[in-house]
């Protein structure tokens, strides 16, 4: 009978590391569809046009322009995205980590709070610094506006 609660924990775990692996596959694939259906709107919209010159005066005109932009705008889009969440994490990730570190001091006086902690804390400056060098990052490649308030926009 004590075999069997050796089992508990390895399917519990395994258990765990299955349903993250699901949410991900879920995540990625709805990303990949709407992707997808972007693009096939936009080929469709191409196709539409039976010459060259009707395409540029399509292109001239004010739905034109914005059909234009929204191609721009999706990596500027993506990047404040990754920077929003990625400064959302940090803050979680840290304050539980000093909140596991605080429990250790009041009340509990266990090593597990403690390792618990400061691993929690470390991911979460660990994640304050990726998230600061990708807000950069996406500034230097023009992706953000730069920070003196001057507009990189060239469009007329």
């Amino acid at each position: 009978m004590r075999e069997m609660w050796i089992i508990v924990p390895v399917v519990a775990v395994g258990g765990f590391y299955f349903m993250v692996m699901v949410i991900i596959m879920v995540i990625a694939k709805g990303r990949q569809e709407a992707a997808k259906m972007r693009m096939e709107v936009q080929t469709r919209m191409i196709d539409k046009f039976s010459s060259a010159p009707e395409f540029v005066t399509f292109l001239q005109s004010e739905q034109g322009k914005k059909f234009v932009t929204s191609f721009e705008e999706t990596p500027r889009a993506h990047a404040r995205e990754r920077i929003t969440s990625g400064v959302t994490r940090s803050i979680v990730l840290t304050v539980l980590g000093l909140a596991f570190l605080a429990i250790n001091l009041t009340e509990a006086r266990d090593e597990g709070f403690v390792v618990a902690g400061a691993i929690l804390f470390a991911l979460g400056i660990g994640s304050t610094v990726a998230t600061f060098v990708t807000f950069r990052m996406s500034r230097s490649w023009g992706l953000l506006p730069p920070q003196d308030g001057a507009s990189t926009d060239t469009r007329p």
